[in-house]
């Protein structure tokens, strides 16, 4: 295990509120964070829309570093996210960020470049093409996009390797309004184990884990979004990951509970 001394590190002069790290396949730490940005009461409207007065963060909110020496390999994101939130590094260690405040979701390669881009920029809604402050995207060794959207639209949609949408589902409310058994409240974090074809999502609010099923089917008869299994009373859940080897799953959270899913989920896949 490397532990990183503090003596080594040589970050920039400001580095903001860190929102996401991850390990690419090289064993580097990659790490998005805020810069000098501050999400308070003035930062979005009632329509969720981002105070565009504040303009994108100038500085880098990008770092990927040695984690044995604390040294910069590269850095970058700037003039790109108005307030960023999640991040995931997918096995060909490109980059991917959702920015609560552009409401979009970004693919970059290892040297910074936007490979592609999804949503609207500073324009929320609820369509198949639009987010409302995403919080966290997950992609699949196939190459399958998933999005949790977010802190407005409460639900998770998919998209293929290109970006062309495929489904949705997890919304806040069935039919009539009625709320069903795999209601989300507050999507705030995804992780995907591909070995159980199974996306688990951290419904903050709700203070539970739910389990859907994912394939890498791009056609109509998709059947990604099943509910597998869900667990309650896990606390207000801000970030899950799984451990491959064990099945099990992280959650960051007030209860810091390690839940094992290979013993939940055992019934419900076959």
């Amino acid at each position: 295990m490397a532990i990183l001394q503090y003596e080594n590190v040589k970050l920039p002069k400001f580095i903001g509120q860190v929102v996401g790290i991850a390990l690419n396949s090289e064993g580097k730490l990659v790490i998005l964070h805020r810069a000098d940005r501050i999400w308070n009461a003035d930062s979005f409207n009632d329509n969720n829309i981002f105070n565009s007065s504040l303009g994108p963060i100038k500085r880098s909110t990008l770092l990927i570093l040695e984690p044995y020496t604390g040294k910069i390999i590269k850095e970058g994101g700037e003039n790109l996210l108005y307030m960023p939130h999640g991040l995931f590094v997918d096995h060909k260690n490109n980059i991917w960020v959702t920015d609560v405040g552009s409401h979009q979701v970004f693919k970059l390669d290892s040297n910074m470049k936007v490979l592609l881009t999804l949503g609207e920029k500073l324009v929320p809604g609820s369509s198949s093409n639009h987010f409302c402050m995403p919080t966290d995207v997950a992609v699949t060794k196939a190459g399958a996009i998933f999005v949790s959207d977010g802190y407005c639209n409460s639900r998770i949609l998919k998209f293929d390797s290109s970006g062309r949408f495929i489904k949705s589902f997890g919304q806040s409310y069935g039919i009539y309004k009625v709320p069903m058994e795999d209601t989300l409240t507050l999507p705030h974090s995804l992780t995907i184990d591909e070995q159980l074809s199974m996306i688990c999502v951290a419904d903050r609010e709700e203070q539970r884990i739910l389990c859907y099923s994912i394939n890498d089917t791009d056609g109509q008869f998709d059947t990604s979004g099943e509910l597998l299994t869900k667990i309650e009373d896990v606390g207000r859940v801000y970030a899950i990951r799984f451990k491959v080897e064990e099945q099990r799953v992280a959650s960051g959270n007030e209860l810091d509970k390690t839940i094992c899913l290979k013993t939940a989920v055992k019934i419900a896949v076959p």
